[in-house]
């Protein structure tokens, strides 16, 4: 009898082990299933089945903290901001998190104040971060340019000051206080602005950005010949980056009553850049206001050789052609002008933000363009 129980009763704890391990089972492998489906409908941009089976995924799985955040992020990029905002938010008092989800939690986190214009909040976290992160000089960009996109001139004369160890790349410090200089110009604070150039000018000399900056207050306080004096040096030291100044190198000359200079000038700088997109149609346009329309045509034909498909070179390559009255022709490009009328303005490769084209660096996420 005795032995008989002893039987059952291994049975019954058995079954048990068994019964624990099917449920078990049974619970884990739907969480997989729908975390991999939620990974697989993100790349597919089937967005509303990748936020309800991450709904699923974190109701099962707690401790997934990707799910939880992709969630957060699709309900933010959806318009919710606050919703987002309120899950990420909870994630931070957990126990145990590794540093490079707590990382990736207050990048989300930024977002969404951002997207609330929670601007306070932001700055905050981002401090926070170059605090926390190895990658300190990433987050300090970003931290810059949201000041300085607010002009709020003394916190980043303040970041700048605090965190020059972290800027230990002289240009690229030099390329802020020059930006810092350029914002102080024009909110009036012209002594601090001078003493911002000086030090860009100090820790890089003939900072290209430095210049731009100079030649642009030269040009706003009507003092056009030193602008052109430092333009001349521009081109000399820089004549990489004169892309940058065409529109104060027009502006100067124009001002000055030398406008036909602009036009040897672009010639010299085309003969050594071939390739210069810029300064190609400018000179194009250039020729055309005098009177020499074959001139212009033929510099936009020669650059379509190489890029027939370019749509701001068919636009003008069309123009010139309506000019001369050679409509068939004319005819012909705006045809396949039509089949690329897709215009592409200057982005930031980081982050999408459209450019300004003498932009240094990226106003909304502080990532360098130039690499002087």
């Amino acid at each position: 009898m005795t032995v008989f129980w002893i039987i059952l009763g291994a049975f019954i704890v058995l079954a048990i082990i068994i019964l624990v391990l099917a449920l078990s089972r049974r619970r884990s492998e739907p969480v997989t299933d729908d975390y991999q489906q939620a990974l697989r409908a993100l790349l597919d941009g089937r967005e509303i089945e990748a936020m309800r089976r991450l709904r699923d995924t974190v109701m099962k799985d707690t401790d997934n903290v990707d799910a939880y955040v992709r969630l957060g992020r699709l309900i933010r990029e959806r318009g919710d901001a606050e919703k987002a905002a309120h899950i990420h938010q909870s994630l931070t008092v957990r126990p145990a998190l590794k540093r490079s989800e707590e990382l990736i939690i207050y990048e989300e986190l930024i977002a969404d104040y951002l997207a609330m214009d929670r601007v306070e909040k932001s700055i905050g976290l981002l401090k926070e971060l170059i605090r926390l992160s190895g990658q300190k000089l990433h987050y300090l960009r970003q931290l810059l340019a949201m000041l300085l996109g607010r002009k709020r001139t003394d916190e980043v004369a303040d970041a700048l000051k605090q965190h020059k160890k972290i800027l230990s790349e002289n240009k690229e410090a030099a390329a802020w206080y020059a930006e810092l200089a350029r914002l102080q110009w024009e909110g009036g604070e012209d002594a601090k602005a001078a003493e911002n150039l000086k030090q860009a000018q100090k820790l890089s000399k003939n900072h290209p950005y430095a210049f731009i900056v100079q030649i642009r207050h030269f040009l706003d306080a009507g003092e056009n010949s030193r602008a052109r004096s430092l333009i001349d040096k521009f081109i000399k030291l820089h004549p990489q980056y004169a892309e940058k100044i065409l529109d104060l190198v027009e502006q100067v000359y124009f001002n000055l009553g030398s406008y036909e200079r602009v036009v040897p000038l672009y010639e010299g700088l085309l003969k050594r850049f071939p390739d210069s997109y810029q300064i190609r149609l400018r000179l194009a346009g250039l020729k055309a206001k005098e009177g020499a329309p074959d001139a212009a045509l033929a510099l936009i034909n020669e650059a379509l050789t190489e890029s027939p498909d370019d749509v701001m070179l068919l636009l003008q390559q069309v123009r010139f052609l309506l000019e001369q009255k050679k409509y068939t022709e004319a005819t012909e490009s705006f045809e396949k002008l039509s089949g690329q009328l897709v215009f592409m303005p200057a982005i930031c490769a980081e982050c999408g933000s459209h450019l300004d084209r003498a932009a240094w660096f990226c106003p909304a996420c502080g990532e360098r363009i130039c690499e002087p």
